[in-house]
């Protein structure tokens, strides 16, 4: 039988364990869709002032060149922990490439988003695709692949040493951690009642109440807590400053989703304007 030696002493897993998903939009962009000057300038200062936080372990962006852009000039000012002082599950590390889908009927949303645009600016053309039904599928299996990412962070939890707190980031887009929000976000008016996201107005409130529209370099962090090994996880989303429930049947349910990987995210159309 295999024993310890006097005084060695077991590495303990799952208890205090802290991680931190920060999810963020990409910088400013140029008209061509790439990361303007000041996009890039504004992340170097963003990552200046996550430099002290807890420890970025993981940093993934989607293929489009402004997020992956972004997430290098956030670098510059971001210290991301060397593998050799990780735990061993975490030198895996995962690919996230939360790209935007190949939309099914893209050439009919490039003409509608071109006449959202001119209505109602960048906001408005996210505005348009949350509540296109001929969107919502691709949408749904993006804000799924999500889930995914952040649910293997959360059966990991109970796998990593005791008082673990790390932090990961992903540079996405603005459409993503929208429609993302809306699902599972749990967002309550003046009454504490719950505010759906099941019409136009009612998502125009949604957004409304959590402070408006998702601007660049803007999102949210995705907490996750690990009292101890095997019990239930909290989790909760932290977004502009202010905590908020997550709607953890609808989580669950797009983390069903993922395990399906219908989620295919694409490299080209990055400008989907210049398309014909």
């Amino acid at each position: 039988m295999k024993t310890e030696k006097l005084g060695e002493q077991k590495e303990k897993h799952g208890e205090n364990v802290r991680i931190t998903l920060s999810i963020r939009r990409h910088g400013a962009k140029t008209p061509e869709g790439e990361l303007s000057s000041e996009g890039a300038l504004m992340a170097q200062h963003q990552g200046l002032d996550w430099k002290d936080t807890e420890p970025t372990i993981r940093a993934y962006a989607s293929l489009f060149r402004r997020a992956n852009d972004t997430l290098n000039n956030l670098l510059e000012g971001i210290e991301v922990q060397d593998d050799a002082k990780l735990h061993p599950l975490l030198k895996r590390g995962q690919k996230n490439e939360l790209t935007p889908p190949d939309w099914k009927n893209f050439d009919e949303l490039r003409v509608n988003l071109k006449k959202a645009k001119a209505e109602g600016g960048e906001h408005g053309m996210v505005r348009y695709l949350l509540n296109e039904p001929t969107a919502a599928e691709d949408l749904e299996n993006w804000s799924a692949a999500l889930a995914g990412m952040i649910d293997h962070y959360r059966r990991l939890s109970d796998r990593l040493y005791d008082d673990t707190n790390i932090r990961t980031l992903n540079i996405a887009h603005d459409v993503l951690i929208a429609d993302f929000l809306k699902k599972v976000l749990v967002v309550r008016d003046g009454d504490n009642n719950r505010i759906n996201t099941d019409s136009s107005d009612a998502l125009d409130k949604f957004f409304d109440t959590i402070g408006g529209p998702i601007n660049y370099l803007e999102g949210f962090d995705f907490k996750i807590y690990s009292p101890q090994k095997g019990a239930e996880k909290t989790i909760k989303i932290i977004l502009r400053g202010k905590e908020y429930d997550v709607d953890e049947s609808k989580f669950n349910d797009l983390v069903q989703k993922a395990n399906l990987n219908l989620h295919k995210g694409r490299g080209d159309k990055q400008d989907w304007r210049q398309e014909k």
